[in-house]
C-alpha cells in the first residue's frame, strides 16, 4: 500500500517491486487483486498518468505505447488512451522547435531531424507530415 501512496504504478510493476521482499507470490496477487477491487490500484489510471507525462517531453506514441507494454498494459486499455485527443502531428513540430533552431536545407540536416524524432517515437507519417509543417 506504501508504494501506490507515492505515486501509480502497474499491476505487474506492482507485484514486481513487492516480490523482491520475498513474499509469497499468492499472497501478493490476492493483496493486489483487493486493492483493484477497491479502485485503490487501476492500470488505466496508471496509463494515462504515464501517457500525460510523456506527452509534457514530446515523446510519440510508438515510444509510449512500448514503455506500458513493457509495464504490463493490455494492449486494449494501451489502445484506448493513446487514442485520446493528441494532435501527434504538432507534438513532433514542437519536439522538432524546442531542438532545432530552424528547418533543415541540406539532406544532412533533415535525416538528423527525421532521425531524432523517429527515436522520440514517432511514426513516419507523422514524422513527414511533421517536417512539411516544420
Amino acid at each position: 500500500m506504501g508504494l501506490l501512496a507515492r505515486r501509480e504504478h502497474s499491476r505487474l510493476e506492482l507485484f514486481q517491486k513487492v516480490s523482491k521482499k520475498q513474499f509469497n507470490t499468492d499472497l501478493i496477487s490476492e493483496n493486489i487483486d483487493d486493492f483493484i477491487e477497491h479502485d485503490w490500484q487501476s492500470d488505466l489510471r496508471y496509463g494515462e498518468m504515464v501517457v500525460r507525462s510523456r506527452i509534457l517531453k514530446c515523446h510519440g506514441p510508438v515510444k509510449i505505447s512500448r514503455e506500458l507494454q513493457q509495464k504490463g498494459i493490455s494492449s486494449d486499455i494501451i489502445e484506448d488512451i493513446i487514442n485520446i485527443d493528441v494532435d501527434w502531428s504538432e507534438l513532433a513540430e514542437t519536439a522538432l522547435k524546442k531542438r532545432f533552431p530552424s528547418h533543415g536545407e541540406s539532406q544532412n540536416e533533415i535525416a538528423k531531424q527525421y532521425r531524432f524524432l523517429l527515436q522520440r517515437g514517432f511514426t513516419n507519417e507523422i514524422i513527414k507530415a511533421a517536417l512539411q509543417n516544420f
